[in-house]
């Protein structure tokens, strides 16, 4: 974001920070060795705060030149980590929901039975067992209309669930 001029004769310390100076450091005996550098990570710039950076250092040497400076390639992969970052802890919370929901099913003194949109049972906790003397794996996968409604009332409620449905 910064023009030509305002680069032009500056450090890499006075424009990016003693961070990145560091960093640059760390690599540069093995860079001007003639060896190419990789580092991934978090670095805090003077002006744009914590970036996370993906930079790969080459030796060059300019035509003249006796010692070998840097050629520095950098992808800057902040809005990608903070992304992962947050996707992390979505997934996270969804897991503690889904075990604390689990928990809940599961140590339920009242039957609970989930159907999914087509009337099949995708849930059966142990008081529904107990209620209707059937196993979870049994009654997985079964119209609910079969393990709970007496026969004689089977096609009725069949139709009424239709009909919900289709509203």
């Amino acid at each position: 974001g910064r023009k030509r001029d305002d680069l032009l004769g500056r450090t890499v310390g006075e424009v990016l920070g003693p961070d990145v100076v560091l960093q640059y450091e760390a690599m540069a005996d093995r860079v001007q060795a003639g060896e190419t550098m990789r580092w991934e990570g978090w670095i805090d710039f003077i002006d744009k705060g914590p970036r996370y950076l993906q930079v790969s250092l080459m030796p060059y040497v300019a035509v003249g030149a006796t010692r070998a400076g840097f050629l520095t390639f950098t992808r800057d992969l902040t809005e990608l980590k903070l992304g992962e970052q947050e996707l992390a802890r979505k997934i996270e919370a969804l897991a503690r929901s889904e075990a604390l929901n689990k928990a809940v099913v599961l140590s339920s003194l009242d039957a609970i039975i989930a159907a999914d949109d087509n009337w099949t049972v995708v849930e059966f906790n142990p008081a529904a067992e107990a209620m209707f003397g059937l196993s979870r794996e049994a009654a997985i996968g079964q119209p609910a209309a079969d393990l709970v409604v007496p026969k004689p009332l089977r096609a009725e409620q069949v139709e009424v669930m239709a009909r919900y449905k289709a509203k």
